[in-house]
């Protein structure tokens, strides 16, 4: 057990784990037990999750991190750090029982963890709200506003429902009848954005653009390809042309990770889920495409889009030997493919 940061639970009887979860949610309120609780539960020895319980940790996780699950304060005081350094255990652990049969579910449960960057461990973290909150160039009802809904709740019990009453607060300041000043304006917006990425919940486009700031030159020029491409993908050549950017992309990611530091590896392996989860998205546009096709089958866009699916299905883990077997093999193949031969 983990003392004061976990939930203190007893390891429960695995014959009916979405019960388990269910009786584990109502016991715990915070996000922080509810957190703690899985934390404990994954760090117990005795305890071997097999699919069926990573999926519904990851159902559960998700229910959490989107507010379906609601959370309420504890009656005890624990920063975001507490969240920060549990969601690093939790990662690391799951890492080290991934296998290439569970690599997609583990894959998701990864996005809905708080991030552990240093910015959040550290013993104060998430403090330019305390500084906006004391700030003498807004009105006193506001000040109040935020000290008490966002400063002072995240100092002691943050849960994902807070980045919904700062979404709110940030939108009622920058409507157009808004009249508040613009330095106060940016600072909540720069909040915002911190909190954003406390909670792991800026979009790909958000994502790639602050990993292109800290990237070497190779780097920021696959982002900016992707980007690029990403905002043209109208048509089949645009949304194949896409998936190739998108899948040198994640070939970088996935080297860049094993250079990264832990925190730093966190940021990319989100991204790299995102990336994934778009590939879905274009490969989908695609499909459509080729069934809708008046003419015979394109089968020259049609090869490259399934050569670019396995290579996908590598990059996320799944059975990389096989799968690099059967590139080479399509990759041979396309070479001598003669639709008459079908």
């Amino acid at each position: 057990m983990i003392g004061d940061e976990g939930s203190g639970g007893i390891l429960p009887q695995m014959d009916d784990f979405a019960n388990t979860i269910a009786e584990a949610d109502q016991r715990y309120q915070s996000w922080r037990e509810k957190l703690g609780w899985i934390h404990d539960l994954l760090a117990d020895d005795t305890f071997h999750p097999n699919t069926e319980h990573l999926v519904y940790l990851a159902i559960y996780l998700h229910f959490l991190a989107t507010g379906k699950i609601s959370c309420s304060e504890d009656g005890r005081h624990y920063r975001p750090s507490h969240h920060a350094k549990m969601a690093r255990r939790i990662h690391d652990r799951l890492s080290k029982i991934t296998t290439s049969d569970n690599v997609f579910i583990i894959r998701k449960i990864f996005p809905w963890l708080p991030s552990y960057n240093s910015a959040f461990t550290g013993a104060e973290p998430l403090t330019r709200i305390r500084d906006i909150a004391h700030r003498n160039d807004i009105p006193k009802e506001l000040k109040r506003e935020i000290k008490h809904t966002l400063q002072n709740k995240l100092h002691r019990c943050v849960c994902p429902e807070d980045l919904a009453i700062s979404a709110a607060l940030l939108e009622r300041i920058t409507a157009p009848d808004a009249d508040y000043p613009p330095a106060f304006v940016e600072e909540f917006k720069r909040f915002h954005e911190e909190l954003k990425e406390f909670f792991n919940a800026r979009p790909l486009e958000e994502q790639l653009e602050v990993i292109a700031k800290k990237e070497n030159a190779k780097g920021v020029i696959l982002v900016r390809e992707f980007l690029e491409a990403k905002e043209m993908a109208d048509t089949p050549e645009e949304q194949l042309a896409t998936f190739e950017r998108l899948t040198r992309l994640r070939g970088y990611f996935k080297e860049d990770i094993k250079r990264s530091t832990s925190s730093e590896a966190q940021h990319l392996v989100l991204a790299d889920i995102r990336l994934e989860n778009f590939s879905f998205v274009l490969l989908s546009q695609l499909i459509n495409h080729f069934k809708t096709s008046e003419d015979v089958m394109p089968w020259s866009p049609a090869l490259v889009a399934l050569a670019l699916t396995v290579e996908n299905l590598r990059l996320s883990g799944f059975d990389t030997k096989e799968c690099r077997a059967v590139e080479s093999e399509l990759h041979f193949w396309r070479q001598r493919f003669e639709p008459r031969d079908i």
